[in-house]
């Protein structure tokens, strides 16, 4: 059994730094859509959306090629609650 904090990931190390903005979104607009913006990038290359005018937070998985809506609002995600979010 592993201790409360073995069984916590820290998500931070799978994301890029990087100050990339919103036009490198621009070959993913078909998909999209004007309305998501770029939150987060992880070190993958698929990135983190985030609705602003509803808070929603969205995953842009760039091998599938595909755009998942992954939690209602942006505290769950930064709580750790990524994988409670996607069931």
């Amino acid at each position: 059994m592993l201790a409360r904090s073995e069984a916590i990931m820290n998500y931070r190390k799978y994301l890029a730094n990087t100050n990339a903005s919103d036009h490198v979104l621009a070959d993913w607009r078909w998909l999209t859509g004007p309305d998501l913006q770029l939150w987060l990038v992880t070190t993958a290359g698929d990135a983190f959306l985030r609705n602003l005018a509803d808070g929603s937070i969205h995953f842009l998985d760039t091998v599938a090629g595909k755009v998942e809506r992954i939690a209602g609002q942006r505290a769950r995600i930064c709580r750790g609650d990524l994988i409670a979010a996607k069931r």
